[in-house]
């Protein structure tokens, strides 16, 4: 009955999104806002959500994070991992802070604004993208009058918190995202202005689950890429060891083993999984790291964590 069961949430979830998301029509703002049915998003999100809270009064059990992973605006599934976490574990402050948004239209915090009301703080160094950004949303026209805050910034230790701190007031927020690319470990490290109860962060799959390492910290750092493999972010047993010392756990990852999620002690109803365990669900990660072998990414720099 058990299985049964989970087998109908995923066929369900599986269904429902297949109608309009699953094919990736929308490459563009125009063609986002004149030819995509916002209501139907939100209508099929609210069958969604309300199949997952059946499932889980009755089994007391959590699903599996690739078994809840859609993309409306996300990249690899964050868009329905992150509404997952949110529903089961409830929603207390309906606020992101997505830290490297690019233009917040194609990223982790556009569907929470967009469908599920959440006040967002977007911050990038990239100018010309947050003006896309703004000028999209500012068409839109949000039905919970939500627009999110966009903030320019290049953000170094010594300036996060005050970044932060002077566009929202919060002590604490249901979600933070962080994918820079560069000195990620070191900018989540140093913010302490307020508390996520959920963070998703990208890591740098090229190195294997018992690495521990980050590119070194300097303002101004620039990734590259050598031979196919990015020179920037942090492996994620780094992450997990920085991030357990602040009172989080690893629950998951998603599908294609880019992006990590980590919460809160407190949060108990997800319990904690290994970075090994993590690695060997993800043939993805495992072949970018089977790269890292013949590779001259070896040669840079890096610290161990």
């Amino acid at each position: 009955m058990k299985s049964l069961l989970k087998y109908f949430i995923k066929q369900i979830t599986k269904t429902t999104l297949e109608i309009s998301y699953f094919p990736r029509k929308y490459y563009n703002e125009t063609d986002l806002l004149y030819n995509h049915n916002f209501y139907t998003d939100r209508l099929q999100q609210i069958i969604i959500i309300n199949q997952w809270r059946e499932y889980f009064l009755k089994l007391r059990q959590p699903l599996k994070l690739k078994d809840v992973s859609f993309k409306i605006f996300s990249g690899n599934g964050q868009d329905g991992i992150l509404l997952y976490l949110l529903t089961i574990l409830g929603i207390k402050h309906y606020t992101i802070i997505d830290i490297g948004c690019g233009n917040g239209i194609n990223g982790n915090s556009a569907n929470l604004i967009i469908n599920h009301g959440f006040h967002g703080l977007l911050i990038d160094g990239d100018q010309a993208s947050l003006d896309r950004g703004i000028e999209f949303y500012l068409k839109l026209a949000l039905p919970s009058n939500n627009t999110p805050n966009f903030v320019n910034g290049i953000l170094i230790k010594e300036n996060v918190n005050s970044i932060i701190s002077s566009s929202l007031c919060k002590d604490e927020v249901d979600v933070l995202s962080i994918d820079i690319d560069s000195i990620d470990l070191y900018i989540l490290d140093s913010i302490f202005c307020t508390i996520p109860r959920i963070i998703v962060l990208e890591f740098n799959n090229a190195w294997g689950p018992t690495d521990s390492k980050s590119v070194p910290y300097h303002d101004g750092f620039t990734r590259e890429w050598v031979d196919g493999l990015l020179y920037g972010g942090a492996s994620l047993e780094a992450f997990n060891k920085i991030l357990k010392a602040k009172g989080y756990w690893l629950i998951g990852c998603d599908p294609s083993g880019f992006d990590a999620y980590f919460i809160r002690e407190g949060e108990d109803i997800f319990p904690e999984v290994s970075v090994q365990s993590c690695y060997e669900q993800s043939r993805a990660w495992q072949t970018t790291h089977a790269k890292l072998l013949h590779s001259r990414l070896n040669q840079k720099v890096w610290v161990d964590i």
